[in-house]
């Protein structure tokens, strides 16, 4: 039976304290920072700036990296304050930043002039033996590999499965081969109280992998879904719906509308062949969980072929595209080709809850016969204070249909008269579409925290105030930790 209506669909307050980014930003420096607060900068006098900035450049550089598990690893107590979009963009971002300050760690150290003997310049001894340098080479090319291929994994057209195993191992292999070349190399490291923290923080990293690849499994071998029924919802795109297997512990599964949740479909838990989906269903129909795919390579190309009773796993729910609790004047909910999936998430629970608030909804699809959920649309215009308007990239003869894409002049015919900044925005489709909106909706007055945007792939661009606002942080993250490395150079 599903779940009470208006207990199942009830909005919580998901908007973080003002305080809270800023707080979880300034630990993530001062964790970045700290190797250089316990370093005994005693154990450096006489060497050449040069050198200690290439070690202050390394241990800022490593203690980013290790950082950078805890951002990726789907903990929800990270990522829920801000969302998981955001925490994995700025995950990527840093990523660069890792990779271009322990890349250049090691030409630091050419630069100190040890064939000219210059006044005050010590050149430390050569190390006892090759194990050290050859660890850090290890970890060296293979944070190299690792980055590259997830900037490059779409252009060279890798595999989720692959990449996500080539990721994970590789990030493994650079931490562990990293300490080892940290502790034994370093001039600092590897004694007192840094040692202790980078034996730490390794650990914690790899405590990351370990809840990724058999913690969460485990739990999910305790939780089996199996496949309850797959229909086609229109050329391209599927409807599968999932159920609790037998008397599972997935009957206790929750969620709030418009996340999502990484998805297995196979006998074991432990494959790494899972795809984040956005739930297409209410909560309110609970315990039974639904997901609307849009076939675009790997497994969503076999969707289709899935079969009712096969075995299934969650690992969810994820993501901050959700009602919550602040007064609004109206919901406005804008969604791109399979963007409708969260999309009719949230419109399906504020019509199990009743919402008497106005609510339109502007749906963008290439051509109508893409325009999925007609009927059921139409059916809830009847009962709620609701106006869907369909936007077709091709010509079509039905009046009711506006010309694409989603412009800010098709906006300006969608949004309401006045009080659009007032409302609540949900954004979800294409990238550039989504850049679109937002950007269309500031010139409306529209203040960025009413906007919330669901993406499915991140791109590295500045063209939003949003994500304008991402790569500063970023940016000032960056400096704080060069300024910082050149301050302990100095010292």
């Amino acid at each position: 039976m599903p779940r009470s209506a208006a207990a199942s669909a009830r909005p919580v307050a998901t908007q973080a304290p003002a305080w809270l980014v800023p707080a979880l930003l300034g630990l993530y420096t001062l964790f970045a920072l700290l190797p250089l607060l316990l370093a005994d900068t005693g154990a450096g006098d006489g060497l050449h700036f040069w050198h200690k900035l290439g070690n202050g450049v390394a241990m800022a550089g490593f203690a980013l990296l290790l950082a950078e598990f805890i951002l990726s690893g789907r903990f929800r107590r990270v990522t829920a304050p801000i969302g998981i979009d955001v925490t994995l963009r700025f995950h990527q971002l840093m990523g660069h930043t890792v990779l271009v300050l322990l890349l250049i760690h090691p030409y630091l150290y050419a630069l100190i002039p040890a064939a000219t003997q210059a006044p005050g310049v010590v050149v430390p001894a050569p190390a006892s033996g090759m194990a050290e340098g050859f660890t850090g080479v290890i970890a060296w090319l293979v944070l190299g590999t690792v980055v590259l291929l997830a900037i490059a994994r779409d252009m060279i057209g890798m595999g989720y499965e692959r990449w996500r195993l080539v990721h994970g191992v590789g990030a493994g292999v650079v931490a562990v081969f990293g300490l080892h070349h940290t502790l034994e190399a370093g001039v600092y490291s590897g004694q007192g109280w840094l040692a202790a923290f980078w034996v730490l923080a390794v650990a914690a990293a790899l405590f990351t992998l370990l809840h990724a690849y058999w913690l969460v499994p485990r739990r999910q071998a305790r939780a089996p879904w199996r496949v309850k029924a797959v229909e086609q919802a229109a050329p391209g795109y599927w409807n599968v719906t999932l159920e609790p297997a037998g008397n599972s512990e997935a009957v206790t599964f929750q969620f709030q509308a418009g996340q999502f949740a990484w998805l297995k479909v196979a006998d074991s838990p432990y494959t790494l062949k899972e795809h984040p989906f956005s739930i297409a269903s209410s909560p309110a129909a609970l315990p039974e969980v639904t997901f609307t795919i849009k076939e675009a390579g790997d497994f969503t190309n076999t969707v289709g072929q899935l079969q009712p009773g096969q075995k299934a796993y969650l690992d969810g729910p994820h993501g901050h595209f959700v009602l919550d609790d602040r007064p609004a004047g109206g919901i406005m909910l804008i969604a791109g080709g399979v963007g409708i999936a969260p999309i009719m998430a949230l419109l399906r629970a504020l019509r199990a809850q009743g919402d008497r608030r106005p609510v339109r909804l502007v749906y963008g699809v290439r051509s109508l016969d893409e325009a999925l959920f007609r009927e059921e649309l139409d059916e809830a215009e009847q009962e709620m204070d609701l106006k869907v308007f369909r936007v077709a990239d091709e010509a079509s003869d039905d009046p009711n249909v506006l010309r694409g894409p989603v412009t800010r002049e098709v906006l300006q015919r969608c949004l309401p008269e006045r009080g659009a900044a007032d409302w609540q925005h949900f954004v979800c489709g294409p990238p550039a579409m989504i850049d679109s909106v937002e950007n269309s909706l500031e010139a409306e007055q529209v203040p960025l925290e009413r906007i919330r945007t669901e993406r499915f792939r991140y791109t590295y661009h500045a063209s939003t105030r949003r994500s304008r606002r991402i790569m500063a942080i970023w940016a000032g993250v960056t400096a704080v930790v060069v300024v910082a490395a050149l301050l302990f150079a100095l010292a």
